[in-house]
């Protein structure tokens, strides 16, 4: 199994013994399939997420003022009103006030065009639906203070790191999994037209079959789009028109030998 990804890409004659595999083996061959899109999933991920992590941990260590988290409020060495805003992202701007203890209001921070407004004893934030919510610091239970400083905006990035690609690799696994068997269903479709049209007379599960291994092309595609960031134009209608020549290719091997023939 190991080289079948190989095989279905440039050999057609592999499908010549598709249908011969059980359901067992197709399911596994996705999952083995799911596994390298999942680690190309990774890696493009450690190529460019990683460096906006690490560019965002080193503008907060540097714009953020060093602030202290006890008994429920927060307090900074100078307690000065001080606004940050994003130099690649001017609508990422905060506020932060450590000296103010009154509500502040959603016209308030539209009008200041702040995404989250840090007072004394709450947060306000500004989600993707324009609402805003509040998170109260004087709720916060923590036995001994709380630093936020440089060396914890550090530590937040490399917990993001360390739970990032775990995390992503298998979410990644368990939607291609599904993705690919439906995926199929839909192909499979595409396929008893073929089968019908070639006189192939092959059953259903066996296209169902052949539908799964038809679209090893159209994963090479998605992983390389993935690495090099290079969108294909019109993706889908050049997935359907790869998957589907693959599909009549690898049907024309499962036509009966014609009888003609073999009586000459």
């Amino acid at each position: 199994m190991i080289t079948d990804p190989i095989k279905s890409v440039t050999d057609f004659t592999f499908y010549h013994d598709v249908p011969k595999k059980t359901f067992g083996q197709t399911a596994a061959y996705v999952a083995y399939l799911g596994l390298i899109y999942s680690c190309v999933v990774v890696a493009a991920l450690f190529l460019h997420f990683r460096p906006r992590i690490n560019q965002a941990v080193d503008w907060a260590s540097s714009s953020f003022p060093e602030l202290t988290l006890e008994n429920g409020e927060l307090t900074s060495k100078t307690n000065e009103r001080k606004l940050i805003r994003h130099p690649d992202a001017e609508s990422l701007a905060v506020m932060i006030d450590t000296d103010r203890s009154e509500a502040v209001t959603p016209a308030e921070m539209s009008e200041q065009k702040l995404i989250s407004y840090v007072t004394r004893d709450a947060i306000y934030v500004i989600d993707n639906n324009n609402t805003m919510k509040v998170y109260d610091l004087s709720k916060a239970q923590n036995e001994k203070p709380v630093k936020i400083d440089a060396q914890f905006f550090k530590t937040l990035g490399s917990i993001m790191s360390a739970v990032l690609y775990p995390v992503s690799f298998v979410t990644a696994f368990l939607i291609f999994f599904v993705w690919k068997h439906l995926a199929a269903l839909v192909y499979s479709l595409v396929a008893v037209l073929i089968n019908a049209g070639l006189g192939a007379g092959q059953e259903f599960h066996d296209l169902l079959k052949i539908s799964i291994y038809a679209q090893t092309p159209v994963v090479i595609l998605q992983m390389a789009g993935l690495i090099f960031l290079k969108p294909i134009p019109q993706f889908r209608i050049l997935a359907f028109l790869v998957v589907g020549a693959y599909l009549w290719q690898a049907i024309k091997q499962l036509q009966p030998a014609d009888d003609s023939l073999q009586d000459a």
